[in-house]
């Protein structure tokens, strides 16, 4: 299972910084940022687990998708009054090549933000932590390269989910959206669909000009 562990955090006044709906949100806010480069089936599914929250991710996800949520995730989120946020960890089998190379394919991988492993107060690039500890850092810009003496190790604990949970499927957020531009604009389905069927009468009646003109 791929998934993403949102370890909680807590301000001083012992409330959590992130709840399943500020995740689900933050989510749709995500996938409206690449619009096109999921299937509209694609869904993920989160969890409250105990504190903490699951997110567990859909199967064509590929490691740079993951990576690329781990940093948004990072670097959206507020930090609270006393400092302290949410630690963001993705734990995925490399099932591509868009990150790591070939040879990496099949390991299982954990995936941080950079400033979990340094003293930056926003990322820009992740860390990939392998079963057998190999880590790597990606910047999104170059292939990814090796870091000698991490400080950081592969964990990934044994969780068991429970039975219910909320969902965020992309063909429901891209519509959803596209609704909200029309409704702005003013258009609706039902004027699209007339400003349509009037085009078309139009190029018609242009055609039938053209023809008995040129007889």
């Amino acid at each position: 299972m791929d998934y993403i562990y949102v370890r909680q955090r807590t301000t001083d006044n012992g409330q959590q910084i992130l709840s399943v709906n500020d995740v689900k949100e933050l989510l749709k806010d995500w996938i409206k940022l690449y619009p096109n480069s999921f299937a509209p089936d694609v869904e993920l599914r989160i969890y409250q687990h105990e504190d903490d929250i699951i997110i567990r991710l859909h199967e064509d996800m590929s490691s740079l998708a993951v990576a690329l949520l781990v940093l948004y995730f990072d670097n959206r989120q507020q930090t609270t009054d006393n400092g302290q946020q949410s630690l963001t960890t993705a734990y995925v089998t490399i099932d591509d090549t868009e990150v790591l190379l070939k040879q990496n394919v099949g390991k299982r991988a954990m995936i941080v933000g950079s400033q979990q492993t340094t003293e930056q107060s926003s990322s820009t690039s992740v860390r990939f932590v392998l079963d057998d500890n190999y880590c790597l850092d990606y910047d999104f810009e170059k292939r990814a390269k090796p870091v000698k003496d991490a400080d950081i190790a592969f964990n990934e604990e044994e969780i068991n989910l429970p039975e219910n949970y909320e969902t965020v499927k992309v063909g429901d957020v891209i519509k959803n959206t596209v609704d909200k531009v029309l409704e702005e604009e003013g258009l609706t389905h039902r004027k699209m669909l007339i400003y349509l069927l009037c085009g078309v009468i139009g190029l018609s009646i242009g055609f039938i000009i053209v023809y008995f003109m040129g007889r």
